[in-house]
């Protein structure tokens, strides 16, 4: 029984393994803070940075770059550029563009970063900058392909470049550059390649296959309007939720408690610059104001005895008449 259940143990995470194999191994990631030194060196010893592709799984490609240190004005413009090889027994590559937010000029609509993508066969794209999203490819997709749709590129037999260019002016406060290319090795969809169930075509009656793996996995492969290898563009569709009553009501309160403390303020300083209330003379300084009516108090007694003592024509003092009588008048013989 012991051995039995070894035996289920190991079974199962062998099965677990492999489940979890193609998700490790899907997608080669190249990361362009990493390889800018390589992709943007003037001086290529070594030609241009290339990627290869391989089959299956590992048939595709995520480009992801951010940028945000960039305070200061440059000499020149940072060129970088790398292509991408597309592996036997497949017909071309395919770029796709998940997310891009690059810096425009509002003025003139010209770029100041911008990536673009070109093939061999002197075929290329326009400059590619300003603020997308994936979710913008929605809408009914056409009955015949679109050889590059808006933001996709394809080529046919030959190798994809990419072109990365970022502006020498300096970014502004919180500003940075992002972007997010996919990219997938495709076939032809002939009879032949029909055959092999690890392709299939990104859509009916389409002319090209990309791998089975790669649809539905939340990113599209396919240079088509309406996202088609992932079902629809919509999940891709950020909605913004709108405030929860909470939210509201805090925002409510501090607003009133904001209004209530500048009024307050307001209040103090039109108090004190007209001089009412607590800011009057008479609160301004209270000891001084009481010793001066006490100096006043006394100045008033000091001249009403002054007054009195040099005023000639103040009647006399009278003589209290009803004094006792003196010592000798009651004891003569003494």
């Amino acid at each position: 029984m012991k051995f039995n259940a070894d035996i289920t143990i190991n079974l199962t995470l062998i099965l677990l393994a492999i489940s979890v194999l193609p998700m490790c191994l899907g997608y080669i990631k190249l990361n362009f803070d990493n390889e800018r030194h390589s992709m943007c060196n003037p001086i290529k010893l070594f030609g241009v940075f290339t990627q290869h592709l391989s089959h299956h799984d590992s048939a595709g490609l995520i480009l992801e770059g951010e940028f945000k240190v960039h305070n200061n004005y440059w000499k020149d413009t940072l060129h970088c550029s790398f292509k991408v090889n597309y592996p036997s027994e497949t017909d071309g590559v395919i770029a796709v563009i998940q997310s891009l937010n690059m810096r425009k000029n509002e003025s003139t609509g010209q770029c100041i970063d911008f990536i673009q993508f070109s093939s061999k066969d002197g075929s290329s794209t326009d400059k590619f900058c300003g603020n997308f999203d994936v979710s913008k490819m929605n809408g009914e997709s056409s009955v015949l392909d679109v050889f590059n749709y808006e933001n996709s590129f394809r080529t046919k037999k030959h190798k994809l470049y990419t072109h990365i260019n970022i502006g020498k002016e300096p970014f502004k406060r919180n500003q940075h550059l992002e972007f997010k290319v996919i990219y997938t090795a495709y076939r032809n969809c002939s009879q032949r390649n029909l055959m092999d169930l690890a392709y299939r075509p990104c859509k009916e009656s389409s002319e090209f296959c990309i791998y089975n793996g790669f649809f539905n996995d939340n990113y599209v492969n396919c240079p088509l309007k309406g996202c088609v290898d992932e079902g629809s563009c919509l999940k891709f569709v950020t909605v913004e939720k709108p405030p929860s009553i909470g939210t509201k009501l805090l925002v409510s309160s501090i607003s009133f408690l904001f209004v209530l403390f500048v009024t307050f303020l307001i209040s103090i300083w039109a108090c004190k610059k007209h001089k009412v209330i607590c800011f009057s003379e008479q609160f301004s300084h209270p000891d001084r104001n009481r010793e001066t009516r006490v100096i006043e108090m006394n100045e008033q007694r000091s001249n009403r005895l002054s007054e009195t003592q040099h005023s000639p024509n103040a009647p006399p003092i009278e003589v209290d008449k009803d004094l006792p009588p003196k010592y000798e008048d009651l004891f003569p013989d003494r």
